[in-house]
């Protein structure tokens, strides 16, 4: 199994709030090229030694002429992803930038379906496939394909780069053609951000594209449980995010989920203590997703028992 990466930086667009994508930058030419400019003289936000003299670069590009130098992408991309950091965080540039609800949506689903093949078979079954006419060794990649189907038909955002790719809806019952389509949509969809992935087959560009996001690329398992047939995604998440020091936890409930959100940061998980190992336990939050779901009338009042929680973990870590 393959260790999960971080996201690389062309691809930050896809998961970030506020990072433009390759053609957002030519469509907004004359508002990001001044912005360019703005960003040129704030050294606190440059990503190499080369940042100011790029920035200047194409920020007349884009002014003057409306063109962009494709091969820039990346480093703009870490810039812009710093700029989202700093309106976090000031001082240390130390918090994520938020997420989009389409990415946090995709991490979901790889992360369970990686842990419950269960839920990869319902994931085909639901998108029309028969799963169990599949082999169990191609489900993955079909399951993968699915997420990445739903991820790009989610936002008319990605209208620009689903024209540039053959109709993916014109597979859908198809599995092994539906694949192939989704490979070709990925390699349209690196072209536009600088990167050449036509040497990669469908196959194999699934997977790379999933692993550069920052996701589970493989299974975790894909042993079944026998005469289990999951009817439903699971509606508690668990999920890590990056705060200030001082949260703990945030609750939400949005169409029959429940969201549990731990801050990874909170000093609690620095300390290796037996209440850091506790409440960095994924099966402790599922509980209490559980128990809220069971009072999500309370919803509010649990999440005020739980700040009230978190400042006196405070006095004691």
């Amino acid at each position: 199994m393959s260790e999960i990466q971080d996201t690389v930086p062309e691809l930050f667009f896809l998961k970030y709030k506020g990072v433009p994508s390759p053609w957002e930058i030519v469509s907004q030419a004359k508002r990001l090229g001044f912005k360019c400019k703005k960003y040129a003289n704030w050294s606190e936000v440059h990503a190499t030694s080369n940042s100011r003299q790029l920035l200047k670069s194409v920020g007349d590009s884009l002014i003057d002429s409306e063109e962009f130098d494709i091969s820039f992408y990346p480093e703009l991309s870490q810039i812009w992803e710093k700029v989202q950091r700093w309106a976090k965080d000031k001082d240390g540039f130390s918090l994520e930038p938020d997420l989009l609800p389409e990415y946090e949506k995709l991490s979901r689903l790889v992360d369970v379906g990686s842990k419950t093949p269960n839920v990869v078979d319902l994931m085909i079954d639901e998108f029309g496939f028969p799963s169990e006419s599949i082999e169990v060794d191609d489900r993955w990649l079909i399951f993968l394909s699915i997420c990445i189907y739903n991820f790009f038909q989610s936002k008319k955002r990605y209208e620009y780069v689903l024209n540039l790719a053959e109709d993916l809806n014109s597979c859908k019952d198809m599995p092994a053609a539906f694949v192939d389509s989704v490979g070709n949509f990925l390699t349209a969809l690196y072209l536009t951000a600088g990167f050449d992935t036509s040497t990669f087959s469908g196959k194999e560009v699934i997977p790379y594209f999933i692993g550069e996001l920052g996701l589970a690329s493989e299974p975790l398992t894909t042993i079944r449980e026998g005469g289990v047939k999951v009817s439903s995604l699971p509606k508690i998440w668990v999920e890590r995010y990056e705060g200030t020091q001082l949260e703990l936890v945030k609750f939400e409930y949005s169409d029959g989920d429940i969201f549990v959100r731990v801050n990874k940061a909170n000093r609690v998980f620095a300390k290796g203590s037996e209440l850091g190992q506790l409440l960095s336990s994924n099966d402790y939050w599922t509980l209490v997703g559980k128990t809220i779901e069971t009072n999500i009338s309370q919803i509010d009042e649990i999440q005020d028992f739980y700040n009230t929680f978190a400042r006196h973990l405070r006095a004691i870590t």
